[in-house]
């Protein structure tokens, strides 16, 4: 019996988050990570028989990139429009305004699009790893679409 050998690779993929280009990535860690979604609950009646339920949930994505690179500065301008300082509010895209997409470099590995974004998380300065060089600047982003 024959089996299909899949190409995993990520090389040449394309990732825009906020019309940024993203391809400055990490190599000692996962670049790109997105959580599994849940989508339902499930409760159980008096009479012991099971419920689902539905449960809205964002899709949440997280990139690593290196410090200091286009990436790293397109990402982190995102973020800065999203940070309080004392006393500021953050009017950048509190509105859910961020768009994504994700398009991998592997013929089979398709397309993937996501909406109503807004960035969650970012590097606020640059970290060190435990084999004394720069570590990878993480940024993560929360979208209710899928599209």
């Amino acid at each position: 019996m024959l089996q299909a050998i899949y190409d995993l690779s990520f090389a040449g993929s394309i990732i825009t988050i906020g019309g940024a280009r993203i391809k400055d990535f990490i190599d000692d860690a996962n670049p790109v990570d997105i959580q599994d979604t849940e989508t339902a609950n499930i409760e159980w009646s008096c009479n012991g028989r099971m419920i689902r339920t539905i449960k809205p949930s964002a899709v949440i994505i997280s990139v690593t990139v290196i410090p200091n690179s286009p990436s790293d500065n397109a990402l982190r301008t995102i973020w800065k429009r999203n940070f309080i300082n004392g006393g500021s509010i953050s009017t950048a895209d509190a509105n859910k305004s961020l768009t994504a997409s994700i398009t991998t470099g592997n013929p089979k590995g398709g397309s993937f699009q996501f909406s109503g974004g807004t960035c969650l998380s970012g590097a606020a300065a640059v970290t060190a790893n435990g084999q004394g060089k720069m570590g990878g600047n993480t940024y993560t982003f929360a979208f209710e679409n899928v599209v």
